[in-house]
């Protein structure tokens, strides 16, 4: 599981901000399905327009470009560094908890493609390190990587994926499962289409994939669940050489994505990734509940709640998704103003269940003051 993350110099990231999983506070008798092993798996961030919501989760995905070959949608990297004048380079800090152990991971970029500095640490011990802008030769401090070449040139390789993807390692090796775990991150933003990164590469068409995976039942169940009932269909144009979902009544058939709403769509794309998350580690949903109504984005929450074995980021800027019913104060994060902290953190009260925690924000209570 992400632990703890921290960036500077990122956007509009100027100073450093943290997003700290491990501050869990156990006085919370409630929502016990939000935290597995001392880590918050389940929480939202809040935050108004242009607070960074949307920036905080490209941040915490860029460990996507640096160790895998998986969609990065690049095209959301450009204005990479703060604008502070000073800001010549972003920094990046991961600390994930990986079985009993920990893995530390940090490096510096000045730009999208160009790494200045990585470094790797499992508990505490310094198994990798690059010093590229001082032209020191990199260091591997443990057995299976002492015979590897270390003369890697210009290459922009992240010298962490060089070493974990040219060394023999057991695949039950702390370094391989942390690998594991970053292949198997997902960011995707609700109101922009199949826009996504990390767990995969490519496009697709995402009516025909969910034929291919007969799942066309289980997205009509998925969105019964949901209120929506739609009576849908799929249609094989070999003349057209179109195969798609279509609404189906009694005088036509019309295309699904031509008149479906925007929450409909939304759905879809959710139900889309929603049956591939049980083999995810890590899934950042930005402003997943963009085209529905409070009630429906409460209630699939509680679906994300119920996958047990993930750890899940939504954003949101609805404040009447902060309350008690939902998730907890120490599982709720507030953005705004270049910081970032639990609603636990800001409080100066002991809160309860019964605390009508929405009102208390609305009211200025939660203002770190």
């Amino acid at each position: 599981m992400l632990k703890i993350f921290k960036v500077k110099g990122f956007k509009n990231f100027s100073q450093e901000i943290c997003l700290d999983f491990s501050k869990v506070n156990n006085k919370y008798d409630f929502g016990k399905k939000l935290i597995s092993r001392d880590i918050i798996t389940k929480s939202a961030i809040y935050g108004e327009n242009s607070s960074g919501k949307s920036n905080l989760g490209l941040a915490i995905f860029d460990i996507i470009k640096n160790l895998t070959d998986y969609n990065t949608t690049e095209e959301k990297y450009r204005n990479y560094l703060s604008r502070d004048i000073t800001t010549t380079e972003a920094e990046f800090y991961y600390c994930f908890q990986i079985g009993e152990s920990l893995v530390e991971y940090n490096y510096k970029k000045t730009d999208f493609e160009t790494l200045t500095y990585e470094e790797l640490k499992i508990n505490g011990k310094i198994y990798i390190k690059y010093d590229r802008k001082n032209k020191s030769n990199p260091q591997f401090n443990f057995d299976e990587a002492k015979n590897l070449n270390k003369k890697i040139g210009d290459s922009k390789i992240s010298i962490v994926k060089y070493v974990i993807n040219n060394t023999a390692l057991n695949s039950n090796t702390i370094l391989k499962r942390f690998m594991k775990f970053v292949s198997n991150m997902l960011f995707f933003k609700s109101v922009e289409g199949n826009n996504y990164i990390g767990y995969t590469s490519g496009t697709s068409n995402i009516g025909k994939h969910l034929i291919e995976e007969n799942q066309l039942e289980n997205l009509k169940l998925f969105l019964n669940d949901m209120g929506i009932k739609l009576d849908i269909e799929v249609l094989d144009n070999n003349l057209e050489k179109n195969i798609g979902i279509y609404f189906k009544n009694t005088e036509s058939i019309i295309p699904f994505y031509e008149i479906a709403s925007s929450g409909t769509k939304d759905l879809v794309l959710l139900f889309f990734w929603l049956y591939r998350m049980k083999k995810m580690s890590f899934v950042y949903i930005d402003e997943f509940d963009a085209h529905y109504h409070f009630k429906l984005s409460r209630k699939i929450i509680e679906k994300l709640i119920d996958l047990t074995e993930v750890q899940i980021v939504v954003t949101t800027h609805t404040s009447s998704l902060i309350s008690n019913r939902i998730l907890r104060p120490d599982c709720y994060f507030i953005l705004e103003k270049g910081r970032l902290n639990s609603i636990d953190e800001l409080s100066s009260r002991d809160l309860e269940k019964a605390h009508d925690i929405e009102r208390i924000y609305r009211a200025g209570g939660f203002d770190g003051e």
